[in-house]
């Protein structure tokens, strides 16, 4: 058991079956709880599923939720 999950734009180039999978996933390892998740994403939905967002940009970080 990892203590710590990454994932780069997992759902990038899936078509939209793909895509819900992968939230689909994400969400039961979320509900697990067994490891720290971190998530890079432009994609709304999986967005949703985070506790914690940060927005990179201009050389800042920014916490939005």
């Amino acid at each position: 058991e990892p203590d710590l999950l990454i994932f780069d734009e997992p759902s990038a180039y899936l078509d939209a079956r793909g895509r819900d999978d992968v939230v689909a996933l994400l969400a039961r390892l979320a509900e697990r709880r067994g490891a720290g998740t971190v998530l890079v994403s432009h994609d709304g939905q999986l967005l949703g599923l985070c506790d914690r967002i940060f927005e990179f940009g201009g050389g800042a970080v920014r916490e939005v939720r």
